[in-house]
């Protein structure tokens, strides 16, 4: 339907808002509409539907600079705007940008920064330099024609699968990843390449590679070199799972960080602190029989005659047969080849059966110390619970174990005190009595009168008995008659007397009580003249 075919409405004032929010206020589609905000139509004039606008067969995608995607009629309009034009046909709802930016670019020093999984789609079509799309010839792989790239970012780190299998994509496609995101596509930084995929259908391609967490990777994908078609190309990055770390010598400690990759030693001991693990350090004495590691014709095994009966350059307690302890299992496999032990038991995977093992080297087996990771020869145990004196738990690292410690998760305290575990016992007004029993303090405020109106007097509070001793608290009533006294407890008995050259309000007793426990006991005393 052309814009000269819509119905018009009554209202000569709304026709230019109805039209704009079918056509949502693009200048490609309306140049110049000065589209009003949106407005609600008065209560007393009906709503006009009015139909929806088709996009043109011959329009497409555009993609503007600021990420935003709109319908254009033909290139040259998206061109006028600074967009990218996604071809005859495209809708936005097909376009995955992959970011604010733009799509991905024909050249790659201007790679289209990304991150996900995708969909990401480019237009062959409107390639601009088939030239440089040339990869190594590895893997099947040939020169990229009518090529794209994009910087992609991984958002963990684990193996994953670039692919254009999908059944939008009209073209024969080939694609490759490189490390990283430098416009030198060699095949040193080449990860994977592929034509087609296996698991694809036919013309699509399929790769898979390793990525980590915030890293970049250069995506490269275009068309067959002797297949050009032209066309939308649709390719996707999806995770696959997390990367299965090698560990060729199986004894629990990956190669990156194993001391010996080579040579099972889940201890990793280093003797010598050279970085190279005892079991393949060539200056190290792995078995302790006296042999450097590279002059030993066992290294694993202590053979300090270094006995050869074949000649093989194989120590005999290291050859596949021999089996030094007798227990069925030959020594080359044996976790225990000096003791028998046929079940190989080895309660703490540490490659050393239980029967031989003294992981804290200190005489005595790990099965019977009952410190087996601390090192206590003479296995004390004040409590007798079969746990050593030296690796009883202390929770609260002050120095007492638990077992003797009275306040086990207190550092401050071994016994519970007057205030208990986790409460200082502390006393601030040295009066011999813990704060935390104390009653909280009381503060005396007094209001002294004459006739009704406040009065400035010298005032005196004794606890107890009036002149007895040092007054507790003596200064001067403000202007309103007020004087406070802090410091006090709650029912203590008081005696106030206050003066001036005119009044006395005479010796007042009296018991101090904070009735409404704010921490404030308010007295009010009414003077005479004198």
């Amino acid at each position: 339907m052309s814009l000269h075919s819509l119905p018009q409405p009554t209202f000569a004032a709304r026709s230019k808002s109805l039209l704009c929010s079918v056509l949502i206020c693009t200048d490609l589609l309306l140049p110049n509409a000065g589209c009003p905000e949106e407005e609600e139509p008065p209560p007393d004039v009906p709503n006009i539907e009015v139909p929806e606008v088709p996009t043109p067969s011959d329009h497409g995608a555009c993609c503007l600079p600021d990420g935003q995607c709109t319908d254009a009629s033909n290139r040259a309009a998206c061109d006028t705007r600074g967009g990218y034009w996604h071809g005859i046909g495209t809708t936005c709802a097909e376009v995955v940008l992959c970011n604010s930016s733009g799509p991905f670019r024909d050249l790659c020093e201007n790679a289209q920064p990304c991150s996900g999984e995708g969909p990401f789609v480019f237009n062959t079509n409107e390639d601009r330099s088939s030239t440089e799309g040339l990869i190594p010839r590895s893997g099947g792989c040939r020169r990229i024609w009518l090529d794209a790239f994009a910087c992609w970012t991984a958002d963990q780190t684990g193996r994953y699968a670039m692919d254009t299998c999908g059944e939008e994509n009209a073209v024969n496609t080939l694609i490759a990843v490189y490390d990283g995101c430098a416009c030198t596509l060699t095949l040193e930084r080449m990860l994977a390449c592929n034509d087609d995929g296996d698991a694809c259908e036919s013309g699509g391609s399929r790769l898979e590679f390793e990525a980590v967490a915030g890293m970049s990777y250069m995506l490269h994908a275009g068309e067959h070199y002797n297949e050009v078609a032209g066309g939308a190309v649709y390719v996707r990055v999806t995770y696959l799972g997390p990367i299965e770390l090698p560990d060729a010598d199986e004894d629990g400690v990956l190669d990156a960080d194993d001391n010996c990759p080579e040579a099972a030693n889940p201890n990793q001991a280093d003797s010598d602190d050279d970085g190279a693990g005892d079991a393949c350090d060539p200056d190290a004495d792995f078995d302790g029989d006296g042999f450097i590691n590279a002059d030993d014709n066992c290294p694993t095994l202590a053979n300090p005659g270094q006995e050869d009966a074949d000649g093989n350059g194989v120590g005999d307690v290291c050859e596949p047969t021999a089996d030094n302890d007798e227990d069925g299992v030959p020594n080359v496999e044996d976790n225990c080849p000096n003791t028998s032990n046929e079940d190989q038991a080895d309660a703490d995977d540490d490659g050393v059966g239980d029967a031989c093992d003294d992981s804290d080297n200190d005489g005595i087996l790990s099965i019977d110390d009952n410190c087996p990771d601390t090192a206590n020869e003479d296995q004390a145990d004040a409590d007798s619970d079969g746990i050593g004196d030296a690796c009883e738990p202390d929770s609260d690292n002050d120095g007492t174990i638990d077992d003797e410690d009275g306040c086990p998760e207190d550092p401050e305290k071994t016994a519970p005190g007057a205030c208990g575990c986790g409460n200082p016992d502390t006393d601030a007004n040295s009066n011999g009595t813990p704060d935390c029993t104390e009653e909280p303090p009381v503060t005396l405020r007094l209001t002294f009168t004459l006739d009704g109106e406040p009065v400035v007097l010298t005032v005196f509070v004794w606890e107890n008995t009036c002149l007895e001793g040092e007054a507790r608290c003596t200064g001067m009533s403000s202007s309103l008659g007020v004087f406070e006294c802090a410091g006090l407890t709650d029912g203590l008995q008081v005696c106030v007397y206050a003066y001036n050259e005119q009044v006395s309000s005479g010796s007042r007793s009296f018991n101090v009580s904070d009735t409404d426990g704010d921490g404030v006991a308010e007295f009010a005393i009414d003077v005479a003249p004198e």
